[in-house]
Formats: C-alpha cells, sequence, structure tokens
C-alpha cells in the first residue's frame, strides 16, 4: 500500500488527539455483547482476519510537512487478553468492569504504529463471552465503526471479509481557504470558558433519553420545518449556548450535514425573527458548509489566523447507536449489543445521538461547570427543544427566557480579528491571486487575464481620481460586450463612484434620456457607442481610443469614501428596471456571497454572460465570476448555444432562455457540454412536464437552481437546489435567501397551513418593499410560486409540442408553438380551442424555430410573427346529448358487498366507458377528506366493506380494485406499474390532495409505492397507515422474510385466491425492491406479527411508527378486528377543517 494523504476527517480528529495529550481523552473503547455464545478464540482470530484485510487498520499515521499521512505498518500481532469471570461474583463483576475500562483507557497508543487497537476477551457467567476493544478514537467514526462491525459479524457467520490493497479516496466537498475566510466574517466571535484553560481534562457529562413518542414528535417537527434533525436541535442549542454568553453573533464548532469532523460554524442571532424563518436559513447555511467541508480543521484554523482554544464550545450529530442499526439491519443479530465509548476532545460538547429513541448528552469539565451547572443547561435545552416543537413560530427571544446568572456557567462572547472588505477589495484579492488565469474570454484574441483586469481597473479609478470625477459621482457605461466591460466595472467601482450600465443596443433617444434621468456626470463608451453620444451634454470617454492616456495617470492611494450606491440597473429599452433598482455596497457583496455560495463558481470555472447591461442578471453574471475567479465568456450571438464551443461549466438563464435550449436539445439541433455543472434558472415557477424532461437532459453531472428574485439576483429571493439526475417533476421555487422573509396568508391576512394555496407576501428584512404572489408551500417549508401559464401546458400536451406561449397581439390571442420534426395539423387551432375554457381559447396558432427573446430573456411580443389574415372559426353544430345510458359518473358507486359490474358500451356517438374503474366510492360524507383503502392481493374491493362501514361519517371513503379482478389477462406484474396507474386515477379524482392512503396485506406494499411516488412529485400524503407486509429494500438481504414467507410462515394472511391477479400481485412482490419512504406513516402489527416485521417496517419507513393489536393480523379486516382497526384509524388522523 502507497503512502495516502488522510481525508478531512482523519486529520480533523488526529489534530484534537494531540491537542487532548491525555490517553483517557484521546482513547475510544468499543464493548460488545454478541448475544449468544462464541468462543473467545473465534472472536480474536475473526478480528484479527478483518484487520488484516482492511488497509485503513493496518496503516500507521504519520505526520509530515505536507500534512497526515496513512503508511503500511510493518506486520505486528495486536495485544489480546482473555478473562475467565466465569466463577466471579456477579455482584462484583460491575467494579471490575469499571477498573477495566480505566486500565485500558489509561494506556495510550504510538499513533505510527498499526494494529492500533487492544482487545480483552471475557467470559462471564452463564456462558457468554464479552469482547472489549480499545483504540484511539481518531482513528475511527462512528459510521466506521458501523460499517466495521458489520463486516466482523459477518464474518463471524463464515463470509470473508475483502482484501484492500488501498485506502478508499473520501472526500467531503470543496476545501477552498478563500471561502473560509469569507464565511468566518459572518460572526467575528467566539465564546470564552472561564477560568481559561488549555488542558483538556476528562469531562463528565449529563445526559437525557428521549421516549420513542417523543423521538418520533422530534423527528416530525424537523420535517415540517425543512430542516433536519441535526440541523434542529444545533439551532436551539446554539440560541440557548448564545444566550448565556449574551451573543447575538459567535462562531463555535460543530460538524456540518452529512460529515463527521468538526469545523468552524457561525451563528446569528440577530434580529426578531420567528424560528422557523430563522432555522430555514440556519439550515441552508448549513448546506452551503458541508460543501466547503473538504478542509481539515487544522487547515483552516490558520487560515482564519485562530488558535482551537478560541473554540471551547462544540456541537455534534451523531448517528443512531451502532447495536440499533446492526439489529435493524441484520435481524440474524436480534440480541447483538454494542457500545461506544468516547469524549469529546472539547471542553464543553453537546452531542446529539439520533435514532429511534434520541438522545442529547453534555459533556464539560469540572473546571469549567459545576455539575449543578450543566443540570440547568441541559434543562434549559430540552425545554427550548419542546418550546419550538409545540410552536414552530415562536421568537428566537422567547425560547430562553430570563437569564439567571447565578445558577449558570459563565460563558463570555469575545471579538475575534476582523477581516471585513468590500466587493471591490475581495474582486481585487481574487485578480492578485489569479493574476495569470482568464478573467474574460471572446472571439479572436478578445481575452483578458486577471493581472490586466486588475492593473487596467486600477488604471481607470486613477484617471477618475485625477479627473475630479471619484468618491461618489454616477459614471454612465454604454459598452459593447469586450474585455473593456468588467474593466469599467470595476475601475468605477474603486473609485468609489455610482455606475450605471446602460444596454449598448438601445436607441440613441433612449440612452440619452436614461443618462439624463441618473444626472451621469460622465460616459464611458466605446468606439462602437462613441456616436450615440455625439453632440450630447454630458462628458465622454472613448475609452479604447483614450487608453494611452487614461493609463498614464499617477496611481493614488486607496479610496476612503464609499459610495451610497453602488450600482443603479435602468432596464434595457425593452426591458423594465428590477423592482429594486438602486444597490449600495453591502447589498452588492451580501449577495454576490450569497450567490456564488449558492453557485459554487471557483477560479477554473466559466459562465457565458447572456444579458444585456442594465439588468440585474449581467450585474449578477459579471460580478459572481470576478468575485470567484471565474471565466466569463462573451458569445457571439444571444443563443445560449452558442458558448458551448468554449466548454461553459455554468449557466445562468432566464425561464424562457431555458425553454429555448431544451427545445433545441429535445431537436437534436444542440447537446449540453460534458463540462457543465450546474445550470440557474431565473423562475417563479419552472412547468412541471418541461422540467421533467430537462433532468433527462441534465442527468447525474448536473445541478440545477431555481429562483425568483426582486433584484434578479440568486443571492437574494427564493430559490430551490435539484441534484442531478433527481426524479423530481414538480420543482419548487423553494426557500428564501437570508435578508429575505416570506409569509403565506389568505384573503384576510391569516397564516395557511401547508398545501392550501394563498398569497406570498415576500418582504425585505432591511427595507420597506413588498411583492405579493399567489402560492402556496409544502411540509417543508419550499415555496411553490403559481405563475405557469395552464393554457400553455395544455397545448404542449394537446399537439405534443416543443413548447408553447399564449400572448396577446393587437387585441388578438394567439399560441405560438415550437415544433418538433413534424409540422402542425391542419386542425390544430380546434384540437387547442377544444382543450381551453372559453375564456382562454386563441384566434390563431402560429409555428415558430424559437422564442424571440428581449435582451433580458423575456418573450419579446414584437417579435413574434403573426398572420396576415385571421380566418374566424366556423360555428360547429351543438352536439346533440349522449343518451343517458352512457353518462356513466368518472367514479362509479358501489355496495361494498358487490364486485363492481362494467357498464355496456353505449352505441355511437356516445363514449365508450372504461373496462377498468380503479376507484370504487364506498361512501360519501360532505365535507370530509378522502380516505383511499388499497386493495390486497385478491383485487377485490369488496373486503373493506366492514372497515367503510365502521368508519362511515368520518371519511369520503374510496376502495381501489386492481385490473386484474375484472381483466384477468390484463394483470399489473409490477407493483410500480400499478401504484402509478393507481396515482393517476387518484389525481384525476383530486388533483390538489391532500391525499389519505390505507393498506392491508399486499395492500400495505402498493399504498407505500402509491405514497413515495406521490411525495417524489411533491404531492402531499397526509396520511399513510399500512398494515401487512414490509417491502424488502434495495440490497436484497436486509430481510429475511419475503412476502410470501410470510403468508406461509408464523404470521397467517388472509387467504389469497388462486386467481391471476393474486398470483401476479405474488410475482410483483417477489420482484419489489424500493428505496425506504421519506416521511411519516404508521404501521399496524397483528399479534402474531414478530419483531422482525417491526424492525423491517421502521428500516422501510425511518420516521414510521408503529401499534399493536392483540388480534391475528389475518382478523384485521373481521369482527372484532376491524373496530380495534377503526379506532387506530381515527386516533391517528382525525379530519380537521383545514382539509
Amino acid at each position: 500500500m502507497r503512502d495516502s494523504s488522510a481525508s478531512a476527517g482523519l486529520s480533523t480528529a488526529v489534530f484534537l488527539h494531540k491537542e487532548a495529550a491525555d490517553p483517557a481523552v484521546q482513547n475510544a473503547q468499543l464493548s460488545v455483547s454478541f448475544g449468544e455464545k462464541i468462543e473467545a478464540g473465534k472472536i480474536r482470530d475473526t478480528w484479527n482476519g478483518l484487520l488484516a484485510a482492511k488497509a485503513l487498520l493496518r496503516a500507521g499515521i504519520y505526520q509530515t510537512p505536507e500534512g497526515c499521512v496513512l503508511r503500511e505498518a510493518a506486520a505486528r500481532e495486536m495485544r489480546w487478553q482473555h478473562l475467565d469471570w466465569t466463577k466471579d461474583d456477579r455482584e462484583g463483576i460491575p467494579v471490575q468492569w469499571g477498573a477495566l475500562l480505566a486500565s485500558e483507557s489509561a494506556m495510550s497508543f504510538a499513533l505510527e504504529g498499526a494494529p492500533l487497537f487492544r482487545g480483552v476477551t471475557i467470559e462471564l457467567p452463564g456462558g457468554g463471552t464479552h469482547l472489549l476493544l480499545t483504540f484511539p478514537q481518531c482513528l475511527l467514526s462512528e459510521e466506521e465503526i458501523y460499517r466495521l462491525l458489520s463486516e466482523y459479524l459477518a464474518a463471524i457467520d463464515g463470509q470473508a471479509p475483502a482484501y484492500e490493497t488501498e485506502i478508499s479516496a473520501a472526500s467531503s466537498g470543496d476545501a477552498s481557504a478563500d471561502w473560509w475566510k469569507e464565511h468566518a466574517q459572518a460572526a467575528p466571535f467566539s465564546l470564552t470558558l472561564h477560568p481559561a484553560s488549555d488542558a483538556l481534562r476528562t469531562p463528565a457529562s449529563v445526559s437525557h433519553l428521549y421516549q420513542r413518542d417523543d423521538s418520533r414528535a422530534l423527528h416530525q417537527a424537523a420535517s415540517k420545518l425543512g430542516v433536519s434533525l441535526g440541523s434542529l436541535i444545533q439551532g436551539v442549542a446554539a440560541v440557548v449556548i448564545g444566550r448565556l454568553g449574551s451573543a447575538p453573533v459567535f462562531t463555535w464548532l460543530s460538524n456540518p450535514p452529512g460529515v463527521s469532523h468538526l469545523l468552524p460554524a457561525p451563528v446569528s442571532l440577530k434580529g426578531s425573527l420567528t424560528f422557523s424563518d430563522w432555522i430555514t436559513a440556519f439550515e441552508l447555511n448549513e448546506q452551503d458548509r458541508a460543501a466547503h467541508a473538504g478542509g481539515s480543521l487544522p487547515g483552516i484554523l490558520p487560515v482564519l489566523d485562530r488558535r482551537l482554544a478560541e473554540y471551547p464550545i462544540a456541537f455534534r450529530s451523531l448517528p443512531a447507536p451502532v447495536s440499533d442499526r446492526i439489529q435493524a439491519a441484520q435481524p440474524r443479530w436480534m440480541n447483538f449489543d454494542a457500545k461506544v465509548m468516547s469524549r469529546p476532545l472539547t471542553p464543553v460538547s453537546i452531542d446529539l445521538h439520533d435514532g429511534s429513541r434520541i438522545s442529547l448528552e453534555i459533556f464539560y469539565t469540572a473546571d469549567r461547570w459545576t455539575s449543578a451547572q450543566a443540570d440547568r443547561v441541559l434543562a434549559r435545552l430540552l425545554a427550548a427543544i419542546a418550546a419550538v416543537v409545540a410552536d414552530p413560530e415562536i421568537k428566537l427571544d422567547a425560547l430562553t427566557g430570563a437569564l439567571d446568572s447565578d445558577t449558570l456557567p459563565a460563558v463570555a462572547c469575545v471579538p475575534l480579528p476582523s477581516a471585513g472588505k468590500s466587493f471591490e477589495e475581495r474582486i481585487c484579492d481574487t485578480a492578485a491571486k489569479l493574476s495569470t488565469e482568464l478573467a474574460v474570454q471572446g472571439e479572436g484574441e478578445a481575452a483578458l487575464s486577471y493581472g490586466d483586469l486588475l492593473s487596467h481597473s486600477q488604471s481607470l479609478a486613477s484617471y477618475l481620481k485625477q479627473e475630479n470625477l471619484a468618491e461618489g459621482w454616477v459614471i454612465a457605461v454604454c459598452l459593447v460586450p469586450t474585455p473593456w466591460l468588467p474593466v469599467a466595472l470595476l475601475g468605477i467601482a474603486l473609485a468609489g463612484d455610482t455606475c450605471v450600465a446602460l444596454d449598448p443596443e438601445a436607441a440613441r433617444e433612449w440612452l440619452a434620456d436614461k443618462a439624463a434621468s441618473c444626472d451621469a456626470e460622465l460616459v464611458i463608451c466605446d468606439s462602437r457607442t462613441a456616436s450615440f453620444f455625439e453632440g450630447g451634454s454630458r462628458r465622454v470617454l472613448v475609452i479604447d481610443q483614450q487608453w494611452e492616456t487614461i493609463s498614464a495617470s499617477p496611481v493614488f492611494e486607496k479610496i476612503s469614501h464609499e459610495p451610497k450606491t453602488s450600482y443603479l440597473l435602468l432596464g434595457t429599452e425593452s426591458d423594465p428596471a428590477p423592482r429594486i433598482a438602486s444597490l449600495q455596497p453591502d447589498f452588492v457583496g451580501s449577495v454576490l456571497k450569497e450567490s456564488n455560495a449558492r453557485w459554487r463558481l471557483r477560479p477554473g470555472s466559466c459562465i457565458p454572460l447572456n444579458f444585456s447591461a442594465g439588468t440585474g442578471a449581467f450585474l449578477e453574471v459579471l460580478l459572481s465570476a470576478l468575485a470567484s475567479g471565474a471565466t466569463i465568456l462573451l458569445p457571439p450571438t444571444s443563443s445560449v448555444a452558442s458558448s458551448f464551443g468554449w466548454n461553459p461549466t455554468h449557466l445562468r438563464l432566464s425561464l424562457l432562455q431555458w425553454r429555448n435550449l431544451l427545445a433545441e436539445l429535445r431537436r437534436g439541433s444542440v447537446s449540453l457540454p460534458e463540462s457543465l455543472r450546474a445550470v440557474a434558472i431565473e423562475a417563479a415557477a419552472v412547468p412541471a412536464d418541461l422540467f421533467a424532461e430537462w433532468l433527462a437532459f441534465a442527468g447525474e453531472e448536473i445541478a440545477t437552481h431555481i429562483f425568483w428574485s426582486p433584484v434578479s439576483n440568486s443571492g437574494l429571493g427564493i430559490r430551490s437546489f435539484v441534484k442531478g439526475g433527481s426524479a423530481a417533476t414538480l420543482p419548487a421555487t423553494g426557500f428564501p435567501t437570508p435578508g429575505l422573509s416570506v409569509t403565506l396568508a389568505d384573503a384576510l391576512g391569516r397564516d395557511l397551513p401547508p398545501y392550501i394555496q394563498g398569497e406570498a407576501v415576500i418582504k425585505l428584512l432591511d427595507g420597506d418593499q413588498e411583492w405579493k404572489m399567489p402560492a402556496w408551500r409544502d411540509e417543508h417549508g419550499a415555496f411553490f410560486f403559481l405563475a405557469e401559464n395552464c393554457a400553455e401546458a395544455k397545448i404542449r400536451q394537446t399537439l405534443g409540442a416543443l413548447d408553447a406561449v399564449v400572448a396577446e397581439v393587437d387585441q388578438r390571442r394567439g399560441a405560438w408553438v415550437l415544433r418538433g420534426s413534424d409540422a402542425l395539423p391542419a386542425t390544430a387551432l380546434e384540437q387547442i380551442n377544444g382543450v381551453l375554457s372559453s375564456a382562454r381559447k386563441v384566434d390563431f396558432v402560429q409555428e415558430v424555430d424559437l422564442f424571440p427573446l428581449t435582451p433580458v430573456g423575456e418573450l419579446k411580443v414584437s417579435g413574434l410573427p403573426t398572420p396576415a389574415r385571421i380566418a374566424k372559426p366556423k360555428p360547429q353544430a351543438r352536439p346533440e346529448p349522449a343518451p343517458k345510458a352512457a353518462a356513466a359518473p368518472k367514479i362509479p358507486e358501489a355496495r361494498p358487498s358487490e364486485p363492481a359490474v362494467a357498464a355496456q358500451p353505449a352505441p355511437q356517438p356516445a363514449p365508450v366507458l372504461r373496462e377498468w374503474e380503479p376507484l370504487i366510492l364506498l361512501s360519501r360524507e360532505p365535507s370530509t377528506p378522502n380516505l383511499i383503502l388499497v386493495h390486497d392481493a385478491g383485487g377485490d374491493p369488496a373486503v373493506y366493506g366492514p372497515l367503510a362501514e365502521t368508519l362511515r361519517g368520518d371519511w369520503t371513503i374510496y376502495a381501489t380494485a386492481a385490473r386484474g379482478f375484472h381483466q384477468p389477462a390484463s394483470c399489473h406484474e409490477a407493483v410500480e406499474d400499478e401504484a402509478a396507474a393507481l396515482v393517476r386515477a387518484l389525481v384525476d379524482l383530486d388533483p390538489a390532495g391532500p391525499y389519505h392512503l390505507f393498506g392491508y396485506g399486499y395492500g400495505a406494499l402498493l399504498a407505500y409505492e402509491m405514497a413515495r411516488q406521490l411525495r417524489e412529485a411533491s404531492r402531499p400524503v397526509h396520511y399513510l397507515a399500512l398494515a401487512g407486509t414490509p417491502p424488502e429494500l434495495q440490497g436484497g438481504k436486509v430481510w429475511l422474510r419475503s412476502f410470501t414467507r410470510l403468508f406461509s410462515g408464523q404470521a397467517a394472511q388472509r387467504e389469497i385466491p388462486a386467481t391471476p391477479a393474486g398470483e401476479a400481485h405474488l410475482r410483483a412482490t417477489r420482484a419489489y425492491r424500493p428505496a425506504p419512504l421519506d416521511g411519516p406513516a404508521g404501521v399496524i402489527l397483528g399479534a402474531d406479527q414478530g419483531r422482525e416485521v417491526e424492525n423491517a417496517w421502521l428500516n422501510a419507513i425511518p420516521e414510521g411508527f408503529v401499534e399493536r393489536v392483540t388480534n391475528p393480523v389475518a382478523s384485521l379486516l373481521d369482527e372484532p378486528g376491524v373496530k380495534r382497526l377503526a379506532v387506530i384509524l381515527r386516533e391517528w388522523a382525525v379530519p380537521s377543517a383545514d382539509e
């Protein structure tokens, strides 16, 4: 094995290990009880074999000038000890055990010598054998311990571990030092403990273990807020600890989501936000921090000029206990028990352990806190968590109550050195570091390095200073897209002036009017735009012709004056100015930081400038690229694809630019460059059908950002992020960025719950601007704006067109269609108006190759072709009413005890009835939500007759019927296909939801899959109850009991008829391998269903909860079991007035 660089996590752990110094703190211990008798020799030999197979465990840890490395050590046997306690007094064994733990943990390890383990096997009274392993806790995270134990147990059962020749590389994301510098500026304060001490002593701890019901409530609260459990608890803990130190902003250590090692985490408690708004912003910051977690703590601290002692408090979010995960994944080891015993490597640590029973533990050193103070902090933390769960809209300052310093530990907030810089200074720092890198690339020789950009912009600023045009003047810029453009914008910023960028494609009169409206003292133009300003009253600087004079100006000292406004956005000749047109320096800096954090622009990235001057999009692309060290591409035409030859990594598009690009992709006339990694789409709402097709082109590598912004900048607005290859088909506009608040209210201004349409009220936190848009939000808090033109979606669907827009031209309403390979049919107008309401009908249909766009990417209505003559559509004869025999309702009512009878086909011209009716109405109750009872393996909805009768009055009840029940030759052969068909029928019945599902037996699997598909499509499933067989998850070896074994084994199910439908459902079940289901669900188990069934369900539904009944599972739909079943269904979800 070659030397291997340690991962960021291991480097951090080794750094903390060495800082701790005390072996009792440095070491971790793993206590293992197998739950059965296994000979000590087998325990030792199997572990030794695992050590020999794993490259990481054969390696020593060495510190080199380049950092921490792993190097395979000379073969050396692990030290083992065997103890026989079989004849010892049982009451004395705990004392012996404590002494053994203390003696083993007190012995240090030399990290260079592998294997870094000591083992003890103990024979206990009663025949069991216990295993104790001691090792440096820096060696393995809890996730790695779980994986190692899983392989160890497999090896004990005879499965040989795979031999590794190299240590697999692990990456946690970007490790940009510049990003961490900027990130640290958000909270230039730290918390200190008194008395100050650099020595880390063995800590004590206080803890709390939540009950299962309370743990489920916490998971559900996190899900409703749209954050991870770790972010929720860390957020509450930050509020509590911040209040102890009266710290509105501070930095502590915590591990980002999905990352095991500690990194600095700035926290801001400023403002009078509600907790739900604050935690949403906190979660976004945590996701951003996770994306930059590729750096180690010892690598980041010097960059920030910090010491570890400045961060004495940490928060650790840890996975579920190892034994719980082993038991859930491997029923063979149901009696297995393992415990990891380790101590944090900071003076104070708040540890969260996830799982079916959440635990919180506060570690503290006795020289800093007393036990009474630690108990008090824990009590405050638990009370604050309970308050947040009860009322997520609680104000931050109401969470912890009044301070009582006598009973609380001393925590002080101290300032750290600040290195805050303006946005133009950050661009200059970037340019200085990347002087040889390309800042701008255009056609031919139109290119500019960052070094030239810096020197040229400083020369321009010096010239403006020399001409008394610095420090507060308004300077207009009218330049065609060449490398002079960023020189002018940065030079004006360095001079302390306000920049107004004008669209060079606009008419002379419009340009003169805009220059006058902002009282521009100087207009910077080039040889191609100078003629626009000839004869005018304003001073003109032709930058390319007068550059020799400009560059000769003497260098000036840094401008001390900062303008009140950095940029004025006046729009273009065809586009109005953005909603926020006046941009202050701090505002520009904050939105640049946010947009770069989301786009992840960095040196080496390339992004084309697809927008004209005067727009927010133009400014965002230009400044974001320069601040991050990316290359700005100046494409030769306005077509998005014209820059693809330069291999862009990022695209920033308007909605219609994106739609044009998608149409070209579908035609095959262009293809996305392999270099592309992210696409940002500015849109209040993206059409769901088009977005689903886009994801197929985006593949696994391209991330998609969707945002709406009042300033046309993704750093301030409402945005979402869709990973490459996602199956999402209903894209959210997303969550608000910092600096923006969004509330959802009804016509009376009252807050609305999730999935209810209302009016989104969008406000700037630092201003009085306000915008209102129709919207709804999901249970996670993500907003969905209702800005899509439904008529356009219907036209696309009806004609099978690539895309379509509807607009008014000369008081006529037209539809413009992007055709595919085939021409539109002659009856296109009739087909379109056949699906549109009378108020939305169109007067003509016109084909176009692409939609004409304005400079900002909006529809250019004046560029749409219109037919010279528009013939009036011929009046159609009114169709005669169809015979009554054909007027069947969409969902026929049927008696629960009688099978549904298909209606006889009616004579033409009446429509032919469907042979398969997926939904059968069993009971109707006005003003109640629909409850869908999903059929079992037999496919007959009549089995739910007794349950429907018992639940009558609480719900409007439908039962599903299997297609194969009435059409034996057309049985569904896959659970996914049958669920998809039922979902389509359900959405036809109730397009908006929310949906309520119950499934028994095979119906439990089917309801599970229906809920999965609905939730993946962002459709609300408020209620999911399951009774029957758990699915076998992807991976194949998770459960030992398949559907057929459960139906033929101990837990007897209802008899499955030997029909084509029943046999098809059995085959479908054997092949069904879903992923775990997100979101809550209730599972009802019979008295004869064992623990392995419960574990299987909970593994399939991590947020699930279980209720057991005293009846066998086979009798749940019969008396008296059905009454108990109905009681549970009512208790779990009594319909509310909101539904």
